[in-house]
């Protein structure tokens, strides 16, 4: 009997619960259709409630002006963004079919603002990230930096051959006198895109690629003209000693030859000169030391040169003549044009052109005005003239076209035609016809 009453009690307690509940609420209860559409918009809002969460946990890393934040995790993040705001949209359907005022509504509608308010915050911290990244990265667009881009590289190929100081002293000698303005001038650029080359775009990967390729061949070069300068004092004594012993010994055992133009002791001061050339640029204490060992050296060869004067004029002969370009034509008119305003005295016996062909250089370099490219081919003529019944005398011009002008071509004369000739000039005039 006690378990009846207990029992029955218990049943009327949730009946009257149950209306009571109902009537406090004063609502009709959600059909199947209502019932459906709300537990999907629960499960829409618990999947966009995560995406929100983990969009505001990556773009809390991010900081707007922080170039090192990469342009593809924003873009990333902005679909993934436009995707939780298109799930968010279904979300939002679901609740337009539902009384949101109704109790089983209300709780799941009023997820709404604070995911919509997370989502706005996203989108607008990641709009600004964007738009900053987006003038980083359009730092790599227009014409400016395609021009530092192709002058950064152009500048690498100057130094790609790190014993050029050997090679070619006289490009060498340009290219080390370049060193302090290029090396500045990569760390300008490497500076202004320094943003750019945080970023992981093709023109970024591209300018960061020849920033190492630089570093390596300019670092190269550098460690050669370390070398150079210290090795260099003692090729420039070694050398100048030389050209004195073969002259001495070419004097004493009257070996003409040795006093050639492209004889041993000629050679050995060429040498000396061209070292003590690219001292001059990258030790210049030294050159000025060499320069009196050279000028010493250069006084005693005259002086041995000077017995064998005759012997020497006698097996001089015309240089040889090999340059067959389309413009041998032209380039020998412009010699004799030349000789011609030289003030140079004698009759011209013969023109031609010594050099087997043009000889280029391309390199960048620094004024006042800033950088300027230069491009430039050299090559040399010569001119006989002659002096009397016997004797001619060679002089040489210098020929340069600037490939930067149309290949405008322009000469000089490189020896003095108002100096009386020396005896490596001098030619028997049997030797010319």
């Amino acid at each position: 009997m006690v378990r009846s009453i207990t029992s029955w009690v218990a049943v009327v307690g949730v009946v009257v619960g149950s209306v009571a509940g109902e009537a406090r609420a004063g609502e009709k209860r959600l059909d199947y259709r209502q019932e459906q559409s709300l537990k999907d918009a629960g499960s829409q809002l618990d999947r966009v409630e995560g995406m929100a969460k983990a969009l505001a946990e990556r773009v809390a890393k991010m900081k707007p002006g922080d170039a090192s934040v990469q342009l593809q995790d924003v873009k990333q993040l902005a679909a993934d963004h436009k995707e939780a705001l298109r799930q968010f949209g279904f979300a939002e359907v679901r609740f337009k079919q539902l009384p949101v005022t109704h109790s089983k509504v209300k709780p799941q509608y009023e997820r709404l603002a604070p995911i919509t308010a997370s989502l706005a915050a996203t989108g607008e911290k990641m709009a600004a990230v964007q738009a900053g990244l987006d003038k980083v990265v359009a730092a790599g667009q227009g014409e400016g930096f395609k021009a530092d881009f192709a002058r950064l590289r152009e500048i690498t190929e100057m130094y790609i051959n790190p014993r050029l100081l050997e090679t070619d002293p006289e490009a060498g000698v340009a290219a080390a006198r370049q060193v302090p303005a290029v090396r500045a001038e990569r760390e300008q650029i490497a500076s202004k895109y320094a943003g750019l080359l945080k970023q992981t775009t093709a023109e970024a990967n591209e300018m960061n690629g020849v920033l190492r390729r630089f570093d390596q061949v300019f670092g190269a070069f550098e460690a050669e003209v370390k070398r150079y300068a210290a090795e260099g004092p003692k090729a420039v004594e070694e050398s100048a000693d030389r050209a004195e012993k073969l002259a001495e010994q070419g004097a004493a055992e009257k070996k003409v030859g040795f006093f050639g133009e492209h004889g041993g002791v000629n050679d050995a001061l060429r040498r000396a000169r061209a070292i003590n050339n690219v001292l001059a640029a990258v030790a210049p204490d030294a050159a000025k030391a060499g320069l009196l060992k050279i000028e010493a050296a250069t006084a005693r060869v005259a002086m041995h040169r000077a017995t064998m004067e005759a012997q020497i004029i006698q097996a001089n002969r015309p240089p040889d003549e090999t340059y067959a370009g389309a413009d041998k034509e032209a380039l020998v008119g412009l010699v004799k044009q030349k000789w011609a305003e030289s003030g140079g005295k004698g009759d011209v016996m013969r023109v031609g052109i010594n050099s087997a062909q043009w000889s280029r250089s391309v390199r960048w370099e620094r004024n006042a005005g800033g950088w300027y490219k230069v491009d430039a081919s050299k090559a040399q003529g010569f001119v006989i003239v002659r002096l009397d019944d016997k004797l001619a005398a060679i002089y040489h011009v210098n020929l340069h076209r600037d490939n930067l002008a149309g290949e405008r071509v322009t000469a000089s004369m490189f020896d003095d035609p108002k100096q009386p000739p020396g005896a490596g000039q001098k030619i028997p005039i049997a030797n010319v016809k």
